[in-house]
């Protein structure tokens, strides 16, 4: 609520508002984070119904996509099914490269020297 900003404090305003805070007591610093709290939600909200992105259910306004729901219906991680994705392609375009490479009408094709073959002529 008081945490960093980009722009500069010049006239102690964030201060002053910060040890204002301390100064009240706890019911009363509960119901204003309560309501402050209640105020990121509802702009979540609004942000995700207006920009068509769903809030994810762990209330940090999020976009549920493909990948997130897919790891739901695994009931797996979502960062570990973007790890085997990732990886999954990657070994995916090495093997694609090296079936390239070792083809004759692949990669390399028509310059004299064919790998299957053995010597160039």
């Amino acid at each position: 609520m008081f945490g960093g900003s980009a722009e500069p404090d010049t006239n102690g305003a964030r201060r002053r508002a910060a040890e204002s805070f301390k100064r009240l007591s706890a019911a009363d610093r509960a119901a204003i984070l309560a309501e402050a709290d209640e105020e990121d939600r509802r702009l979540r909200e609004h942000r995700g119904g207006v920009g068509g992105i769903r809030p994810r259910r762990d209330g940090l306004g999020a976009d549920d996509g493909p990948i997130t729901r897919a790891a739901e219906a695994l009931g797996i991680d979502p960062c570990t099914l973007a790890q085997a994705i990732i990886g999954a392609t990657i070994i995916g375009f090495m093997l694609y490269t090296l079936w390239q490479v070792t083809s004759a009408s692949g990669a390399g094709a028509g310059d004299g020297y064919d790998v299957n073959a053995g010597a160039p002529p």
